[in-house]
């Protein structure tokens, strides 16, 4: 094209930036419209055509935005990008010298020396990007460790880095134990603080005081090296560029704060607690933090003060003390739009942590902007999967409500290999099962269902802490989910299990079973699980009533440890009235006999009509099949006349501790009533739960047949 025509077309791209800008040019899009105006007044001139109009609408949108902002808060970050990266030029370019002039007047008598930085010019500064805005102006730093530069880092140089080299992204990777000082040695720095995770607040603070003295940028963003950046995702929607403080926000309100978090890292267990303040939110930067070259500079006074200081000591959590000493000069975090993906969830002690916003690798389909790999060991994530043409992990969610990404929405994300999964998903006969740190049980569960002839497990963990999820996944039968949702919101595991039924098990058998429930028949010693199937198919049945029978050892609790002995040999009997029927009501159905547990009620007396014993936990999957009160009632079954039964081993060495902690936990029914009862039974009790006269010994299935025919006679 010839010059006019350029000229045409520059003006015409510039008019539609500033006529689409007056909708970014408020507090909704925290003036990002600003940044905007004055890049694209800076690019036109670099193109010659200087278009004025653009600096006087940037001008309004300034003036609004000063006279409403209160002087307790900062100022939107667009705003001081602008003006910072335009007073460097500004002496070159009248329109601009008198815009920043003009902004001067209006900004320091209502603001004092807060912002005064922001007109400063310092020629020692290497300036990051062209000046003409972003995202060059925007520095990345991997935060890593020496020994990961030829690690994770090698694999992080072969994926995302050549993404933001395309951009013409500047970046560093960040690393302690340096020596003399902070060094940069070709893309490199080295900050002279030892590696120990207690010095993390010293090395990220040194790090941004480095960067205040060496370099001209406008934003900084802080990326672990355990994390893949979606480098189109995050830069494109431009979220980060509109605050101060952005990232994942990890909120910790009274009484949920991990405050042990560094006590694998930390020895002196004297100074290891956290002893900072939970009112604050910080951003976690366990994926990636950025903060505006304005914020930098607040952090970095902050941090010299004595009130900083006296922060900084109360806790070794880098991301604690950054989102409480922004806090002081009340600049806050914002999560806007910023998706991620984590392939393990974050743990507290007694419940998981959220995970808001947990959606999908980038890729394609998926507006993730960084995922965060903690089960890859060098950190290592193949683009491949990242532009697969569908959303990668596999969810699914209970078939009687919309899919979602929220909290607390009794989502599953399928760990397991698809591929397995498919093989697997051929049994006509599946055992599922809900787990939270059953080591203790599972290997003699898998064990026990194999020699019934089981050959395909789907197992949901709730973010499990004692290796549960690493064992399963080890497994060759085994499908596995995890679930981040608290247990009290998943109606008590139901919701877990209905979403298994409903995307895997339709038209299949299928085993309910928690990992303390070892499943016995009639000479089950010798007769296989799909053999009783299909008698009862030949039956036209096409469920099972289960007893569920408490086992326990006769002495004290403590001699029955499961991690060296067998269940059945280490507790191996049962209440001669383990079952009391209840001779009124027939259930939520009116079809059903009422079965309440006779050891509970033995050690630790409730209501008439708690503790159920009886369940359908074995039943071919369909639709229309009704079950209440988890699996203790149903209705549209076709049951057997002929009951099995649970050996529960819920009372061995361990219970004490679990009982200890469900009752912290309170993720159990009615704020874990039932364990605040075993609890009083705890502290009261003497001896064992044996008791001469009433207690028998199990012996083989037809102990429970027994029993059975008892009930009926």
């Amino acid at each position: 094209m010839d010059g006019s025509e350029r000229q045409t077309f520059i003006d015409r791209y510039l008019s539609e930036i500033e006529k689409k800008s007056v909708l970014l040019g408020t507090w909704q899009g925290m003036f990002i419209a600003v940044d905007m105006l004055v890049s694209a007044y800076q690019i036109g001139v670099a193109l010659g055509c200087r278009k004025v109009s653009l600096l006087m609408n940037a001008m309004e949108m300034i003036q609004v935005a000063i006279r409403e902002c209160s002087v307790h808060h900062a100022l939107a970050a667009p705003l001081c990008s602008a003006i910072s990266r335009t007073v460097p030029i500004s002496t070159a370019d009248i329109h601009l010298e008198s815009m920043v002039g003009d902004i001067k007047k209006v900004l320091i008598p209502k603001f004092g020396e807060r912002y005064k930085s922001l007109f400063e010019m310092n020629g020692r500064l290497e300036c990051v990007g062209d000046g003409y805005g972003w995202p060059q102006d925007t520095l990345v730093l991997i935060n890593t460790t020496r020994s990961e530069l030829n690690g994770r880092c090698r694999k992080i140089r072969q994926t995302w880095l050549k993404d933001l080299e395309k951009r013409e992204i500047p970046f560093l990777f960040v690393v302690a134990g340096g020596q003399d000082g902070v060094v940069l040695d070709g893309d490199v720095l080295q900050i002279d603080i030892p590696e120990e995770a207690n010095f993390n607040v010293q090395k990220a603070l040194k790090m941004y005081e480095w960067l205040l003295d060496n370099k001209a940028f406008q934003y900084v963003i802080t990326v672990d090296d355990q994390c893949f950046l979606g480098v189109d995702a995050y830069f494109d929607s431009l979220s980060y560029r509109k605050y101060h403080y952005y990232g994942k926000i990890m909120r910790s309100p009274h009484g949920k704060m991990d405050r042990r978090w560094h006590k694998s890292n930390i020895e002196n267990e004297r100074i290891y607690l956290d002893k900072s303040s939970t009112k604050n939110c910080f951003v976690n930067g366990g994926f990636a933090t950025s903060l505006s070259a304005f914020a930098v500079r607040e952090l970095c006074a902050v941090a010299k003060s004595q009130r900083g200081r006296w922060i900084s000591s109360k806790t070794y959590s880098c991301d604690k003390v950054l989102g409480d000493l922004l806090a002081e000069v009340n600049i806050t975090p914002s999560d806007e739009d910023f998706d991620v993906y984590t392939d393990t969830p974050t743990l507290h002690e007694l419940v998981p942590d959220e995970r808001h916003g947990n959606g999908f690798t980038p890729g394609l389909f998926s507006p993730a902007k960084i995922a965060r790999f903690t089960n890859k060991s060098d950190g290592e994530c193949d683009p491949d999967e990242l532009s697969r043409c569908s959303v990668w992990p596999k969810r699914i969610w209970p078939t009687y409500q919309k899919p979602s990404l929220k909290p607390n929405s009794n989502q599953l994300e399928l760990l397991s290999d698809l591929g397995m999964q498919e093989y697997l998903l051929r049994e006509n006969l599946v055992v599922v099962s809900v787990v939270r740190n059953e080591m203790t049980m599972l290997p003699q569960f898998l064990e026990h269902y194999r020699g019934l002839g089981v050959k395909c497990f789907i197992f949901v963990d709730n973010c499990s802490n004692d290796g549960t999820r690493e064992y399963l996944l080890a497994q060759k039968d085994t499908i596995i989910y995890s679930a981040d949702t608290e247990y009290k919101y998943s109606h008590y595991g139901v919701a877990w299990q209905q979403a298994v039924l409903g995307n895997h098990c339709l038209g299949k058998w299928v085993l309910l079973a928690d990992a303390d429930e070892f499943l016995v028949y009639d000479k089950s010693e010798s007769t296989p699980l799909p053999t009783i199937i299909k008698k009862l198919e030949a039956d036209k049945d096409n469920a099972a009533l289960t007893y569920m029978i408490d086992m326990y050892p006769y002495d004290e609790l403590d001699k029955a440890d499961f991690k060296h002995g067998k269940v059945f040999e280490l507790a191996p009997y049962y209440d001669k009235d383990a079952l009391i029927e209840l001779k009124f009501g027939g259930g939520m159905y009116s079809n059903s006999r009422n079965f309440v547990n006779g050891l509970r009620h033995r050690l630790a007396p409730s209501r008439i009509n708690a503790y159920v014993s009886q369940k359908y936990a074995l039943f071919k999957y369909f639709p229309w099949i009704r079950l209440c009160e988890g699996i203790h009632y149903s209705a549209n079954m076709q049951v057997s006349d002929k009951p099995v039964y649970f050996a529960h081993f819920k009372y061995h060495s361990g219970f004490k501790e679990k009982v200890n902690l469900e009752v912290r936990r309170k993720q159990h029914y009615n704020n874990a009533e039932e364990y605040q009862k075993y609890a009083s039974m705890i502290t009261e009790m003497s001896g064992g739960f044996g008791k001469e006269g009433v207690s028998e010994r199990f012996v083989d299935s037809q102990s429970f047949v027994r029993l059975a025919k008892r009930l009926d006679g």
